[in-house]
């Protein structure tokens, strides 16, 4: 892996508003999210996905092409990594959609800064001081609870894919922080929908439905949205701290629970509120002490 000194927040090359402009990705991956749900009931979470692959890769393709941006790939290891691993966290996620409520799924997946910080420590080199483990029996213990959501405590498939999700984001982030340090954005974006729109060809696509028209402008708009999320996020990642980041990803996690209350009567039960309140506290706690994540050798790390 080559390395690179990480951007200061107080850096001049960091962009003005960095953390406003992060703050399109939660938002968007909210809205990805409820209208997954939405077509959820009839449609496989697989070919949700390879619409949201394919899409995205179509809305993109302008950029790529009258653009100019930096589009060349000068190490492929992490980009094909981060393209594959976040191809089976988006149809494993989309998978557990359909399958449990929209609230459940997305607490579930968003466990993956435990994971990001682990992998981070065993492959880019950074040390989590005692201070950060205190995150996860707590993170973990939200999980638990989030998994035993309407009193039946043997996790369920879409409670399965759900979590495993979870791990496959944390490896995806991971790769994106390592591939961010030679490769720009919208290289890596591209290489991660075609990657991603190929995984899902291994889904089953005989048990896949032709959309109707409403059904067809939810694609598009789940489409639109991804891409919209993952571009903000590979774009402005060197340039905010992990405080910032931790912080303004719970935002998925709250609205897709008052999405979920409002337009799919899903309850609001003690067990799944207490979880969700543990796994954002438990996040938070990770990536709001800065000092927590470092390089082995003591210099700050790249932030995810």
């Amino acid at each position: 892996m080559s390395s690179s000194a990480p951007v200061s927040p107080a850096s001049p090359g960091r962009p003005v508003g960095a953390p406003l402009v992060y703050l399109l990705s939660p938002v968007a991956f909210a809205v990805m999210t409820i209208a997954a749900k939405t077509l959820g009931a009839r449609m496989p979470g697989g070919e949700v996905a390879f619409v949201r692959f394919v899409g995205g890769a179509l809305l993109l393709l302008p950029l790529l092409l009258w653009g100019r941006p930096r589009w060349r790939v000068a190490e492929w290891p992490p980009v094909l990594l981060r393209g594959i691993a976040g191809g089976l966290a988006v149809i494993l996620y989309f998978e557990a959609i359909a399958r449990i409520p929209v609230s459940q799924a997305v607490l579930l997946n968003n466990i993956y800064p435990v994971f990001t910080a682990m992998f981070s420590a065993i492959f880019l080199g950074e040390r989590i001081r005692a201070a950060g483990w205190l995150a996860f029996p707590l993170v973990l213990g939200g999980a638990a609870l989030t998994m035993g959501v309407g009193g039946d405590w043997s996790p369920s498939m879409g409670v399965v894919m759900g979590f495993a999700s979870s791990i496959f984001s944390g490896s995806a982030v991971t790769a994106l922080k390592w591939a961010r340090r030679t490769e720009g954005p919208l290289a890596i974006l591209m290489v991660f929908n075609l990657i991603g729109g190929v995984c899902c060809l291994l889904t089953n696509p005989l048990s896949w439905q032709v959309p109707d028209l409403r059904e067809s402008m939810l694609l598009w708009i789940i489409a639109a949205a991804a891409m919209a999320g993952q571009l903000g996020m590979s774009y402005v990642v060197r340039f905010i701290t992990a405080a910032q980041m931790g912080v303004l990803n719970q935002l998925t996690i709250v609205l897709t629970y008052i999405w979920g209350v409002m337009f799919f009567g899903e309850p609001l039960t003690v067990s799944g509120v207490t979880g969700g309140a543990m796994i954002i506290a438990g996040v938070w706690w990770l990536t709001s002490h800065e000092s927590i994540l470092k390089k082995a050798d003591g210099r700050p790390g790249l932030r995810p």
